[in-house]
């Protein structure tokens, strides 16, 4: 069974739509299987009752549409399209839905098109064509008296003037898990990439999207940062560090500029005028340096890397459970300390003010050490309060509080000020899905990503 609905008005009836090729009407209440009705030859996708219930509609993989009398399921008549033969649409018809007057229909299809019925003249108003492409197929939609909203296959919304037949705005957003995230210098973007090498950019204001096109990578993105003149640098499991000049959304990938890396790349820090850029890759660290990249062979496979705010210190986390520390002198790296954990190291960042690192792990430690005291602990409190590994950590802008996200569903708020303070923890932050990625918006903003394909804002008052 792939859909129901009931009748909203008096004598109260439920219809369904099936697999069996069939729509199923049941009187009550209490509800009994009254009759079937055979006159789709393919899957009845959805079956919905007009405002009143006077008249109910179902569709099919069929591309057909149909209208029963609401109380019986009489059949009323058929929807036809005059450009096609017999049929409402060339594909499968996933989704129908009734204007708020009951007067008319509209139908979303795998022929990518959202169409606009008249309901007394069985016949179509308007057709909206989304795209072109296999993602652009219409799986759902809904009409309220606000808005005519479907779903693309991509996961894209798209809100659909019905008067003018055209789609006034799409909201882009992700429907695989979100890897990373970046703001704009100025906080009023926000850039999320996924595991499938997609890049959206949020306006931080409205929530409203678009997607960077043409892609720019195939497969998972591990990083993406932002540089104060508008940049985007990114790095994915293509192997490659692309650097994306400032600009819309619609990209010119000639002026692309990319760089080969000759391991997996699984983390990226990048300074904040854009000047140097380390890639921390499974058996190498990328040093990409105003147009010119040199690989430093390492001897661990690292995990992420951090880079201070004064371009002088790179700290890669790796696989061995230690953080290394390193002096930048150009495009060379000499190693200037190790700190061993218990685990593999998950995260690291130092502070906006460059006094403080964080490094995480696996063993769910959120640990801190001074820049300037030869990396001594900051402290001696335990920030063991997640309870599976950290994934992810940011610095709010006053240095003052860190963020973390984990696979154990939750964003915890650390106070530097406070260490023996009980945090503050967002439990359930992303219900079901490990937090792959956290940053602070603004002092009290902190947006956070998921491996539900999620961006969520939080509040976090001072």
């Amino acid at each position: 069974m792939n859909s129901v609905d009931f009748k909203p008005s008096r004598p109260f009836r439920i219809v369904s739509g099936s697999d069996d090729n069939t729509v199923a009407i049941f009187e009550g209440p209490p509800f009994k299987f009254k009759s079937t009705f055979g006159d789709h030859t393919k899957f009845v996708h959805s079956v919905r009752f007009n405002p009143d219930g006077s008249l109910f509609a179902s569709t099919g993989g069929d591309g057909t549409i149909i209208l029963y009398n609401g109380a019986d399921g009489t059949k009323v008549g058929v929807f036809e399209d005059d450009s096609l033969k017999g049929v409402a649409h060339s594909g499968s018809v996933y989704g129908l839905t009734w204007s708020p007057c009951g007067s008319k229909i509209a139908t979303a299809s795998a022929d990518k098109t959202v169409k606009i019925w008249n309901v007394s003249t069985l016949k179509v108003e308007k057709t909206v064509t989304i795209g072109s492409k296999i993602e652009d197929q219409q799986l759902g939609i809904i009409w309220t008296k606000q808005a005519l909203v479907s779903i693309s296959a991509t996961g894209f919304v798209n809100l659909i003037n019905p008067e003018l037949g055209s789609v006034d705005e799409v909201r882009y957003g992700h429907n695989k898990a979100i890897t990373a995230l970046a703001t704009s210098s100025d906080g009023k973007t926000l850039y999320s990439a996924d595991a499938e090498g997609h890049i959206t950019a949020w306006e931080t204001a409205t929530g409203k999207s678009n997607r960077i096109i043409p892609e720019i990578h195939a497969t998972m993105i591990t990083g993406i940062k932002s540089t104060s003149n508008g940049n985007l640098f990114t790095v994915s499991w293509d192997d490659h560090l692309k650097v994306v000049p400032a600009g819309g959304s619609s990209v010119d990938s000639s002026k692309v500029v990319s760089a080969k890396l000759s391991s997996q790349p699984l983390g990226l820090a990048v300074s904040a005028d854009g000047h140097i850029a380390v890639a921390a890759c499974y058996k190498h660290v990328a040093i990409y340096v105003q147009g010119k990249l040199t690989e430093v062979p390492i001897g661990f496979n690292s995990s992420c890397v951090a880079l201070s705010s004064d371009k002088q210190l790179v700290a890669v986390g790796g696989q061995d459970s230690k953080v290394h520390l390193y002096k930048l002198s150009g495009s060379s790296l000499s190693e200037v300390k190790t700190i061993s954990h218990a685990a593999e190291i998950t995260s690291v960042a130092f502070s906006n003010n460059g006094a403080i690192l964080v490094a995480t792990d696996q063993s769910r430690k959120v640990i801190l050490y001074i820049v300037a005291n030869n990396f001594e602990l900051a402290h001696t409190h335990s920030w063991t309060f997640h309870t599976a590994k950290v994934a992810c950590v940011s610095w709010s802008p006053d240095n003052n509080r860190l963020a973390t996200g984990s696979l154990d569903n939750s964003v915890i708020i650390w106070n530097m000020s406070k260490p023996s303070d009980h945090p503050i923890i967002i439990k359930g932050a992303h219900a079901m899905s490990s937090v792959n990625s956290v940053l602070w918006l603004n002092a009290t903003t902190i947006v956070s990503a998921g491996q539900d394909s999620n961006i969520k804002f939080w509040n976090v008052p001072l």
